[in-house]
């Protein structure tokens, strides 16, 4: 007798928030698990030094799910992409309050003063215990900060293009539907030439 095939992934995220919906905070906790990684790498990347230095991304990323449980019945699922990217989506109204509040406490502020500029939020996660050397996280975090600088640089639509594809892994087909790309090739053509440029930008900015 065959043994039962392992759960869709997307299946299980969908149950998981039925059952978050249902007050089990256990799901919620699993739920977030799940994504976590992948839709704060998206928040890091949407949030500029404005709304870091009045939010930190794992707040707004707790926020998010929250919001998104109670709000899961208007989404359409259609794969697990699409779910990130909803995720970040969610994600984006709340940094644009953040970025509100930034502008009302800067219009309050004293001239002269100076605001503290936050980390990227990432302070409060843990590193597990064969994590990457203190050596090793710092230049991953130069890194990524050069990244999310040129990453900045590019216009809206390409942003978008890189993060549904690079963070959230989207199909090339998502990715067309998505951003109203001709083609799952046009899409990729796109993702090529954007990658090159970053590349390009990052190489500038070492030298």
């Amino acid at each position: 007798m065959a043994e039962p095939a392992d759960p869709d992934p997307l299946t299980v995220s969908i149950e998981l928030v039925h059952r978050a919906q249902g007050g089990e905070r256990d799901a919620l906790n699993r739920l977030f698990d799940r994504y976590q990684d992948r839709v704060l790498r998206i928040i890091r990347a949407r949030m500029g030094p404005r709304a870091r230095r009045v939010a930190e991304s794992v707040d707004i990323l707790q926020e998010t799910f929250a919001a998104a449980v109670r709000d899961f019945d208007r989404f359409e699922v259609r794969d697990e992409a699409s779910l990130i990217y909803w995720l970040s989506r969610i994600a984006h109204l709340r940094i644009l309050e953040a970025n509100r509040r930034a502008r009302r406490a800067a219009a309050d502020q004293p001239l002269g003063a100076a605001g503290a500029e936050s980390s990227s939020g990432d302070a409060g996660l843990q590193l597990p215990a064969d994590g990457p050397t203190p050596s090793e996280e710092v230049a991953d975090l130069e890194r990524d900060e050069l990244f999310l600088r040129c990453l900045h640089q590019l216009r809206e639509e390409d942003r978008e293009l890189i993060l549904l594809r690079t963070y959230a892994k989207a199909p090339w087909e998502t990715v067309a539907r998505v951003l109203g790309r001709p083609s799952a090739s046009a899409a990729r053509m796109a993702h090529t030439r954007l990658l090159v440029v970053l590349a390009k930008c990052m190489a500038r900015a070492r030298d």
